[in-house]
């Protein structure tokens, strides 16, 4: 296992995306719609040439964006107050509580809404697990019990083949859902029947799970995710920072290096040691 910093930004633009489970809950998303039918022909900009213009104001926007980080750090810090997002609940409360203090709202307020709407496949196996439960409930029961229930469900993919491919295919996606918790039932294998795989559903309860890098990680990862995009698109960006003590101090505060001059930056201040510059 190495670690490594990693200090790009992962950008993906699309119209009208969808997403996996996995994607969707590690992205922040910006839905621009201009609602106009030619949003090229748009007229009126304060900036008629976006790129250009950043591209000359480069200094002067870094600036702005250190003085709203100074800002923060002179207030003490101020949390954010919304709900964090999942397993970036630092770069949440860093990023959040500077905009809430610079009194721009807003932030990650679409989550929910963005959840329901892009994570089709979990929609997809909720509405099947459902179906599951109605039908039979915690007994126990084989593919071919449940492969009829899949005929009432609108996006289950079991390609165009025969029913016996069709079969083959829902085993196979039955199993990738293997101990997984969709709509509040847990999909679990039982006892192999006949040479073929049984399965139940058992009910969950919510648990208070501690989040994976708070616990393990004693220098964890800082992700941030910051989202632009152009007319009709959606943009995505996705920051990783990996903070790692100097060499010989463990157990010291984890410090990163600055991106103007390389100097040593202590994360409790912002502040590099070598050119006394605030970095965000």
């Amino acid at each position: 296992m190495v670690s490594v910093p990693v200090r790009c930004s992962w950008v993906v633009t699309a119209n009208n995306p969808t997403y996996s489970t996995e994607m969707a809950r590690r992205t922040v998303r910006t839905r621009i719609d201009p609602k106009v039918d030619r949003p090229q022909d748009r007229e009126g900009f304060r900036h008629p040439e976006l790129l250009g213009w950043v591209d000359d104001n480069r200094g002067e926007l870094i600036w702005a964006f250190c003085t709203l980080v100074r800002s923060w750090v002179a207030a003490g810090k101020p949390k954010f107050s919304g709900k964090a997002l999942g397993s970036f609940e630092r770069w949440s409360h860093v990023v959040g509580g500077i905009l809430e203090l610079a009194g721009i709202g807003g932030f990650l307020a679409n989550q929910s809404t963005f959840y329901d709407v892009a994570d089709a496949e979990t929609a997809v196996w909720r509405s099947f697990v459902l179906a599951w439960w109605e039908k039979h409930q915690d007994k126990e029961v084989g593919t071919a019990d449940l492969f009829p229930l899949t005929l009432n469900v609108d996006g289950l993919d079991l390609g165009n083949g025969q029913e016996r491919s069709q079969k083959t295919r829902f085993g196979k996606l039955l199993g990738s859902q293997r101990d997984r918790v969709i709509a509040g039932y847990r999909v679990i294998p039982s006892r192999t029947l006949n040479r073929a795989q049984m399965w139940r559903l058992l009910p969950t309860e919510p648990m208070n799970v501690m989040n994976v890098n708070e616990r393990s990680d004693p220098h964890p990862h800082v992700h941030a995710q910051v989202s632009d995009g152009g007319s009709g698109a959606e943009t995505f960006t996705d920051v990783h920072n990996v903070h790692t003590p100097q060499s010989g101090e463990e157990g010291q505060p984890p410090l990163v290096s600055c991106f103007g001059c390389g100097g040593v930056v202590d994360t409790d201040d912002l502040m590099c040691s070598a050119c006394s510059e605030v970095t965000a």
